[in-house]
Order: structure tokens, then sequence, then C-alpha cells
């Protein structure tokens, strides 16, 4: 989870930094669009893996 988490946290700085240089530097539209789906993604990954993790924690209290 923890592994998850950081991964979730480097694509979306990595998302956030290339949707900055594309805005600066003045990059098409579609690249910013590419880049802002990107960023969505990961925040979908980090949405599905804090429930996985809630739903371990709650599993394992329930057989504690």
């Amino acid at each position: 989870m923890d592994a998850t988490k950081r991964l979730y946290q480097t694509l979306v700085e990595q998302g956030e930094q290339t949707l900055e240089q594309a805005k600066t530097g003045g990059r098409s539209r579609t690249k910013i669009a590419g880049v802002s789906a990107r960023v969505q993604h990961s925040q979908t990954i980090r949405l599905e893996a804090d429930l996985y993790r809630q739903k371990v924690i709650a599993q394992t209290k329930g057989q504690s």
C-alpha cells in the first residue's frame, strides 16, 4: 500500500510538472489535455489504493 501511495505521488508530481511546463512553454492544448488525463488517472489510482487500505484495515480489525 505504501508503494502504491509513493507511485501515485510520483505520478502526480510528474503530471503536475509536465502540466506546468506545457502551460508556460505554450505547448498545444492536446498536450495539456493528455497531462490532465494522467493526473486524473493518478488520482484514481490513489483513491483505489486508499479504499483497498481501508478494506484491509477493516478486515484485520475484524479478525483480531
